[in-house]
């Protein structure tokens, strides 16, 4: 496991060019910043993720997080708690 505080562009993008494949990748931005799709979209195209591999992010409840329709990302699970909500969210190489 690999935790880092960062911002989200420069850590995604390091990540990238080591060429590593995470299982799990968990971002909680500050809920002002709205920038859960900005993060599901570089943690996608940079291809971080290994094939069934989860993003977790949390969020404002009124944020929507990705248009899964348009990604090979499948939402697997959606919690709210409070103005708290984790989107769970699967990479699926082939849809």
């Amino acid at each position: 496991a690999r935790v880092l505080l960062s911002d989200y562009e420069k850590a995604i993008i390091n990540l990238s060019k080591d060429r590593e494949k995470f299982d799990y990748i968990f971002a909680d931005p500050p809920y002002d910043l709205k920038i859960c799709n900005k993060i599901a979209k570089l943690v996608l195209e940079s291809n971080i993720l290994k094939d069934g591999g989860l993003l977790i992010i949390e969020s404002d409840k009124s944020e929507k997080v990705i248009d899964i329709n348009q990604t090979n990302m499948i939402e697997c699970k959606e919690k709210i708690y409070g103005r708290t909500k984790i989107s769970i969210i699967r990479y699926l190489e082939e849809k």
